[in-house]
């Protein structure tokens, strides 16, 4: 098989898996936001219903009514671009795995699924701080470190499944 028709297939199969991680993962990492968000407003109900039973029916009224609102949001802020950034870092990840399949083994091609999330996670960092220079704490680890991390070891996979699959 010529390297061009092989390098091809690898970028394909790239942007295929890209986009399929891409999907589960944050599809995955959305209905997890969503529960911890009505986590949050049962707590919230439950804390302030001693003291503020009026308050606290509102939250109960409100809150699964809300959630259901972040559910289909969620698919245009979260799994939709998840799926195309998947995409992306997948075909970011089948070209150095598809030039090197010869000299890397699994393990080498995660490394190098993970070093490419990582450079990708590194820039939306730097892009989010320069328009949100002073974020909360738990925005910041909710919003930005927990799906850099989850992005991180997807690309990993990604790297490791297009090795296996050469």
């Amino acid at each position: 098989m010529p390297i061009s028709k092989l390098l091809t297939s690898v970028l394909a199969r790239g942007a295929v898996l890209g986009a399929l991680t891409g999907f589960g993962v944050s599809a995955l990492y959305a209905l997890l936001l969503i529960g911890f968000f009505l986590a949050m407003i049962f707590y919230g109900a439950i804390s302030t219903l001693p003291t503020h039973p009026d308050d606290a029916a509102i939250m109960l009224l409100v809150g699964p009514a809300s959630a259901g609102f972040m559910f289909i949001c969620a698919g245009f802020i979260g799994v939709l671009p998840g799926t195309i950034l998947g995409i992306v870092i997948g075909l970011l990840i089948s070209l150095p795995v598809g030039l090197l399949r010869s000299r890397l083994t699994p393990l080498g091609a995660a490394g190098v699924g993970g070093l490419v999330s990582t450079g990708v996670v590194i820039l939306i960092h730097m892009l989010l701080l320069s328009y949100d220079p002073d974020p909360t704490l738990r925005e910041y680890l909710l919003l930005t470190i927990l799906p850099g991390v989850l992005c991180m070891a997807a690309g990993g996979w990604v790297g490791w499944r297009l090795q296996n699959s050469i």
